[in-house]
């Protein structure tokens, strides 16, 4: 009740987080800091209309936080969906919602513009669609029903274990995977805008922009989605071959499917030039016009 200024809020935790706890420099003493912001309301702003949400996603993005939010925030009209991730504009959405009553939960996606199926308390939070949602889209936090949280707190021990288990999840993915999810215990990332790849002898770039480099000799995952194309997955397999003090990448495979495209290449950059070493599902020079349904461009040097 009373005021409830959230973009207030938020400027003042960010700007009030003390440097020492306990004596104990933060900046100092710990390597790494996870810089994590949630903010909980069960109304819209009640302040200044001249911030705007760039300059409040500006603010958060130029201090390194990730936010989260709980607020007035009905998802598909089911309680049962405590919470929603928001990317593409707001259009492509991964919706958490309970599973039984033992505190589990499931996700599914939900392929429309927000707008058309989130809905708020028209009397306190009529405009948390446009002060707080787009916070937190295309970002690594979450938006959380505080409805859900309110009715698993009154009684609904299965809601709240759901609730609970799915925010404390997805907060823990967001710190030890930042911009990607979790799948099998492999941090998946889906960082647009990276200049991640792998070339050389071999210089290996991740998706989060570390740089590495490797002169051994095995097999590496290059990349992993089990989720790729509807589920067919993708998966990028390397082989290193040792030379002297140095190694090169000799081969590659992607799988998509049931789909399996292998490449080689030499040490010698004059070797084989005029002649591609690939194989298509295990016919060496198959026809590769299109591999898994996708268009193939082959650019050989000249």
């Amino acid at each position: 009740g009373g005021w409830e200024e959230g973009y207030h809020a938020i400027v003042y935790s960010i700007a009030n987080v003390p440097e020492s706890i306990d004596g104990i420099n933060l900046q100092n003493e710990c390597n790494t800091l996870d810089k994590n912001l949630i903010l909980v309301s069960d109304e819209d702003r009640d302040g200044d209309f001249f911030v705007t949400v760039h300059d409040m996603k500006t603010y958060i993005d130029d201090h390194d936080y990730i936010l989260n939010l709980v607020v007035d925030t009905t998802i598909d009209d089911n309680l049962d969906n405590v919470g929603l991730q928001l990317s593409s504009g707001g259009t492509q959405n991964t919706v958490f919602q309970r599973d039984g009553d033992n505190g589990g939960y499931t996700t599914f996606q939900k392929n429309d513009n927000y707008y058309n199926f989130v809905t708020h308390d028209l009397g306190w939070a009529p405009y948390t669609s446009e002060h707080y949602i787009p916070l937190v889209i295309d970002k690594p936090g979450a938006v959380w029903n505080v409805k859900s949280l309110r009715d698993g707190v009154s009684g609904n021990e299965a809601l709240r274990k759901s609730f609970t288990n799915a925010f404390v999840e997805t907060k823990v993915e967001e710190i030890s995977c930042p911009g990607g999810t979790i799948i099998d215990g492999m941090c998946i990332s889906r960082t647009e805008n990276s200049n991640s790849g792998i070339g050389g002898d071999p210089h290996i770039t991740t998706w989060q922009n570390e740089h590495y480099e490797y002169h051994g000799q095995c097999d590496l995952v290059m990349a992993s989605d089990p989720k790729f194309a509807d589920a067919k997955g993708l998966h990028i397999h390397i082989r290193t071959k040792l030379v002297r003090y140095w190694s090169y990448i000799k081969s590659v495979a992607i799988r998509i499917g049931d789909d399996i495209l292998e490449m080689e290449g030499s040490a010698d950059e004059e070797n084989n030039v005029d002649e591609p070493q690939y194989w298509v599902n295990f016919e060496y020079q198959g026809k590769l016009d299109t591999f898994a349904g996708y268009i193939v461009t082959q650019l050989t040097p000249s």
